[in-house]
Order: C-alpha cells, then structure tokens, then sequence
C-alpha cells in the first residue's frame, strides 16, 4: 500500500520560476527523478531555459516527458502526468530486477561490496540492506491549477512567490489539496 501525498509548499520566492530551477537543480544533484507540470506552453518554455543555464557552468539535463519516460531524471509535462506513471514503474522494475538479479548472482566479497554500493545518482533505484527499491519521481507543479490525479504521486511539490495573483491560484490550489485528505508543509523560502 501507497502512503498518503505528501505536500512540500515553498512559499515567499520573490521570483516561482527561479526557485523552481534552483529546487530541481537540488533535486537532480541528488539523483531524484523530478516530473514538472505546467500547462502553460510559454512558462514551460521559460523554465526549460532556466534550466539549461541554471549557473554560469552548469544545467540541468531534461526533456519532455513524451520524448521517453525514464530515460532522463528531469521531464517536461503538460498533460496528466500520472498517465505514464505505469510505464516509468515498469522500466524502473525492470532495473531493480536486474540489480537484484546481479547482486544475487555475485558471491564474492568484492562483488557484495559492489552491490552495497549503489547510490540513487547511478538510477532512480535505492538499495536497503542489499534489495534494490525504486525511488517514485517528485512532482513540481508549476501550473495554476492542480495537477489532474495529483494523488497517484508519493511527494508533490509547489512553490509560491509573493506576487498577489500567484498567492490568490495558490490558496486555490491549497484548497483543493485539502479536499483530497493532503495537509501541506509550509516552508518559507528564504
């Protein structure tokens, strides 16, 4: 059985977009998948931007999401993104099983450290006590609304600025949430 959604509000950026890159820049680092959610053609557009030059050095590698679910940590949606939810848990089990099937297979001391090894940066799959288990993607929302089906993700992430008509789709957004049983964290960006 699934756990309930969880809700992570960041609230107070001074700029949505910005700390929207900055979060999946954090995200991505840490090897998490990340799906964003934006209706908005012209505001994904902007964001995928800000992605490809997050820092003078650095960018964030991503697509969109009909471009291959799994094959890159950062996607791109503007549809339903719960829809290809069974396709990315079908690729993921895939792995799993083979990191299973190798780390069964391998008897040495050197191959159980090798197994013992593996870190959530080398897929979207962690290891507890040698069993490989799959790491479900973050959903940002980056829409005015609430994502459709927003209950089939483990964790949902939103960020607020402080411009007025941002905090009036927020409170919207929150009520919603409320509705469906998710009680957000707050968290004051900044």
């Amino acid at each position: 059985m699934r756990a309930m959604t969880r809700l992570d509000v960041a609230h107070g950026a001074s700029h949505r977009l910005q700390v929207a890159a900055n979060t999946v820049y954090k995200q991505y680092r840490n090897g998490q998948a990340i799906w964003v959610y934006c209706t908005d053609p012209k505001r994904l557009a902007s964001f995928s931007k800000m992605l490809w030059s997050i820092e003078d050095t650095e960018f964030v590698p991503h697509h969109s999401i009909l471009e291959g679910v799994g094959s890159c940590l950062v996607q791109l949606c503007q549809e339903d993104p719960s829809q290809y939810l069974l396709e990315w848990e079908k690729g993921v089990a895939e792995q799993v099983q083979t990191m299973n099937e190798q780390a069964n297979s391998e008897v040495s001391p050197a191959s159980e450290n090798k197994s013992a090894n593996l870190t959530d940066e080398q897929s979207p799959a962690s290891t507890a006590k040698g069993v490989v288990k799959a790491k479900m993607p973050l959903l940002l929302n980056l829409d005015l609304n609430c994502p459709p089906n927003f209950t089939a993700f483990e964790r949902i992430l939103e960020i607020v600025s402080t411009h007025p008509d941002d905090q009036a789709y927020a409170r919207q957004r929150m009520q919603e949430y409320k509705q469906a049983g998710i009680k957000p964290v707050f968290h004051k960006v900044g």
